[in-house]
C-alpha cells in the first residue's frame, strides 16, 4: 500500500489532530496540529489560496473532503446509471428534508404529544453542535457533482433553495462548486441567479476566481452582471468584467455610475493567486473598454489592477 493510501486510511479512521507532511525523501510522518484558530489559520496561509479561512471554515472543508466516501472514487469513475441513482437519492433526501423542516416549524405551535410524535421521524439525519437536525453538506455536493444537461442544473435552484429552507449553510467550497458547475455545462446564468438573491438561496462569499469565471461565462453569453450581496468583495480584476458585461450590454451612465461607486466602496478582497486564463480575460476586458472608448474608456483609468 502506498504512503498516501495509508494516510489516508488513518485519517478516514478517526485520526484527528494530526497532519501528513513528506520529506525529501518521498515518506510520509506525522505531525500533531494545534487546535486554537492562530495555528489553523497558519496551516491555511502555507496554500497558495484566495484566502485565509477562519477556524470554523477550515473544520467546515476538512468534513467535506469525502466526496463519495472513497478517495479513490471521484464523480466520473461512476456511470451514468450510479450518477443519476446518486443525485436522484440526494434530491430526494433534500426536499424531504425541507418539508419536515417546514412543518416542524409549523408543530412548534402545537402540543407537545404530537411534536414529540413528528420528531421521529427525523432520525434519519444527524444533530449539529447546537442540537439542530441537519444532513451532511456531501449530500448537496454529489446533487452538484452529478449534474448533468440543462434540466438538472436548472433544478439545482429547487434543491439549494430547500438546502436553505432546511436551516442549512451552503459552504463556501460548496457554493464554488455550484457555480463552477453551472459554468461548465454552459449556464452561467442559473450561477448568476443563484448569486443574486441570498435570501433566497442562501449562497455566501465567493472567492474572486469563482466569481471572475462567472463573470467571464456571463461575457460569452451576453448578459448583465449579476446583482451581489454588500458583502461580497470586488477586486479591481472582477470590476473590469463587470464594467465589460455593462458595456457589452450598451448600459446607461446611471448603471456605469452606480458600479464605479460600488468599487470604491467595495469591501477589499483578499489577494488571491491569478492564472493564465485569469491574466487574458483582464487583456480582453481592458481592450474592449478601451476599444469602446468615452465614459468607458475613462472610468478605464480609475480602475487599478
Amino acid at each position: 500500500m502506498s504512503s498516501s493510501s495509508t494516510l489516508a486510511t488513518m485519517l478516514r479512521g478517526g485520526l484527528r489532530g494530526y497532519e501528513g507532511v513528506r520529506n525529501g525523501g518521498g515518506a510520509v510522518r506525522l505531525r500533531r496540529l494545534h487546535a486554537s484558530s492562530i495555528a489553523l489559520k497558519k496551516g491555511r496561509n502555507s496554500r497558495e489560496s484566495e484566502d485565509s479561512f477562519e477556524a470554523d471554515e477550515y473544520q467546515e472543508e476538512k468534513e467535506e473532503e469525502d466526496l463519495f466516501d472513497a478517495p479513490s472514487r471521484s464523480s466520473s469513475s461512476f456511470t451514468p446509471l450510479d450518477k443519476s441513482a446518486i443525485r436522484q437519492s440526494n434530491v430526494s433526501a433534500i426536499l424531504s428534508f425541507a418539508k419536515q423542516a417546514e412543518q416542524d416549524r409549523k408543530l412548534k405551535l402545537r402540543p407537545q404529544k404530537i411534536k414529540s410524535k413528528a420528531a421521529s421521524s427525523w432520525s434519519s439525519s444527524s444533530d449539529d453542535s447546537s442540537g439542530k437536525k441537519r444532513l451532511p453538506i456531501q449530500g448537496l455536493r454529489q446533487v452538484v457533482a452529478c449534474s448533468e444537461g440543462e434540466d438538472e442544473i436548472a433544478e439545482l435552484k429547487k434543491v439549494v433553495r430547500a438546502w436553505k429552507v432546511a436551516g442549512m449553510k451552503v459552504t463556501k467550497r460548496t457554493g464554488a462548486e455550484i457555480v463552477g458547475r453551472c459554468c461548465n455545462l454552459g449556464r452561467p446564468e442559473v450561477a448568476a441567479e443563484l448569486v443574486s438573491n441570498r435570501e433566497q438561496y442562501g449562497l455566501p462569499d465567493l472567492d474572486q476566481p469563482i466569481m471572475i469565471k462567472l463573470h467571464h461565462a456571463l461575457l460569452t453569453s451576453s448578459r448583465l452582471p449579476p446583482r451581489l450581496p454588500a458583502t461580497q468583495p470586488i477586486s479591481p480584476t472582477l470590476t473590469l468584467l463587470r464594467l465589460s458585461l455593462l458595456q457589452q450590454k450598451s448600459a446607461d451612465a446611471s448603471a456605469l455610475e452606480q458600479e464605479t461607486a460600488r468599487l470604491l466602496s467595495s469591501k477589499k478582497s483578499r489577494t488571491f493567486k491569478s492564472t493564465e486564463a485569469i491574466e487574458s480575460w483582464t487583456v480582453e476586458a481592458k481592450s474592449a473598454l478601451k476599444t469602446a472608448g468615452g465614459q468607458w474608456e475613462e472610468v478605464l483609468k480609475k480602475v487599478v489592477v
